[in-house]
């Protein structure tokens, strides 16, 4: 098993009212509730300006395959504010447990 935990993420990186595809809760809903396998990439520049936001790294900055261990039944996202920024929704804190799993090619 390996955690990982990104702190002080911006929260309109955890979650917006439209969701919009690019938010922590959506990815939660489309990848780790249906168990699909993920991959973390180090490295991995966001381009703003460009027509493409993500530089994507070659696959030897990538970490994975993993599986996503829930806490809890039902499936669901903590929610947990930042250190010092608990009264307010400004940065959200990002916890997974992951397992390792098989990649068949």
């Amino acid at each position: 098993m390996a955690t990982y935990s990104w702190p002080y993420v911006a929260v309109s990186r955890y979650q917006t009212k439209d969701s919009l595809g690019g938010e922590y809760l959506t990815f939660f809903d489309w990848v780790l509730v249906k168990a699909n396998k993920l991959f973390l990439y180090h490295g991995v520049q966001e381009d703003l300006d460009g027509s493409d936001p993500v530089d994507w790294p070659v696959n030897e900055n990538r970490l994975g395959p993993y599986g996503f261990r829930p806490t809890r039944s039902p499936i669901s996202p903590d929610f947990q504010r930042s250190r010092g920024l608990e009264s307010v929704d400004r940065r959200m804190n990002v916890n997974l447990d992951l397992l390792v799993v098989p990649e068949w090619s």
